[in-house]
């Protein structure tokens, strides 16, 4: 038998326009995750047209990198990236760098090494790339998406904080507010 790694590899590929039904449906599961969470901010997923437009554009730009997994023939897990370049400014120097946009893999297949291949991927085309930094965004409630991607070494450094005015919102069982003791 393969070890994890070889077979891992062996299932990871390039994203072509024909995947993008099986993308959008991987992206529902973590827009629903997302939308139960911050309702107020994210939609429960809707508009498959709407994606596949969309996606179509991102699987064309050359700054995207947009792989997917296999098992057995079916494709059950997705990786967007996209490299950036931000010039030099008065205030920062020129970066460079992927933004890690999106990664889901079916729940029935995590805990199986699909993930770490992705990662593994992203990674080594960074380096391919000449990238040094790699970014992504992570909500504060997504605690299992927070200690993957810890395994990897990404650290915060950055938080986005908000205030919700509206007295409906901010109570409301799913807003993102600390609930008040009593």
């Amino acid at each position: 038998m393969t070890n994890e790694k070889d077979w891992v590899n062996e299932v990871i590929r390039a994203a072509v326009q024909s995947d993008i039904l099986s993308i959008w449906e991987l992206n529902v599961i973590v827009q629903k995750l997302h939308a139960e969470h911050v309702p107020t901010l994210i939609k429960e997923p809707s508009d498959s047209n709407g994606f596949a437009t969309w996606f179509e554009e991102v699987i064309a730009d050359p700054r995207s990198y947009v792989l997917m997994v296999e098992q057995s023939g079916s494709i059950v897990g997705y990786l967007y990236a996209q490299e950036v370049k931000k010039e030099e400014s008065w205030v920062r120097p020129e970066l460079h760098y992927f933004m890690l946009h999106h990664i889901v893999v079916k729940p029935d297949h995590q805990k199986q090494g699909l993930g770490d291949g992705l990662m593994k991927a992203l990674m080594a085309e960074a380096k391919k790339r000449g990238l040094k930094r790699i970014e992504l965004d992570v909500w504060s409630f997504n605690h299992k998406a927070q200690k993957f991607f810890t395994r990897y070494g990404f650290v915060t450094f950055n938080q986005k904080m908000d205030i919700v005015l509206e007295e409906e919102l901010r109570d409301s069982k799913n807003s993102m507010a600390p609930k008040k003791h009593e």
